[in-house]
């Protein structure tokens, strides 16, 4: 995939997830559809945890390997939506009330600053100290398709809550 298809999928996938979560009413984002399930809120807390774009802007090191070589790896992942995973701690969200506006403003500005740094910054470099289980050490290039991967995944999820509740 090129820059420009890379800019252009990560533009869609935000803006189509953005557009989701505004669909929904402010008491809409907080219902919960079905036991287990998060509500529309908590879904999007989760994506604004994960979206780690602050690693892209951090001085990275030189790759000793393909830039891209985890890529299919990662999307693989994420997009395989038979697959079910618990998130860490770390990124799971918090019970309670979700309020949207503020949800959407983050998010907004989450997926501008990503948009920018899939044209500005080297995504061949590494990626400092994050790893990704299983994986390991990332390079910008890989951390972007995992944020966009990743965003897709819980977009579907998003999708079906506001199914399930209207």
């Amino acid at each position: 995939m090129s820059t420009q298809e890379l800019a252009t999928a990560v533009k869609n996938t935000g803006s189509r997830f953005i557009d989701s979560l505004s669909a929904f009413s402010e008491a809409d984002m907080n219902k919960t559809p079905y036991e287990g399930s998060w509500t529309g809120g908590q879904v999007a807390e989760h994506i604004v945890k994960a979206n780690g774009v602050e690693l892209l802007f951090v001085p990275g090191t030189p790759s000793d390997r393909d830039p891209a070589q985890h890529v299919q790896a990662i999307r693989d992942i994420f997009l395989n939506f038979d697959a079910k995973y618990k998130a860490p701690e770390r990124l799971t969200p918090q019970d309670g009330f979700h309020a949207k506006e503020p949800l959407l403003n983050t998010l907004h500005h989450q997926w501008s600053k990503l948009e920018n740094a899939v044209q500005t910054q080297d995504l061949s470099e590494m990626c400092g100290s994050f790893e990704f289980p299983g994986i390991g050490k990332l390079t910008k290039l890989e951390v972007v398709n995992l944020i966009e991967s990743h965003t897709q995944r819980h977009l579907r999820q998003l999708n079906k809550i506001h199914e399930a509740i209207g």
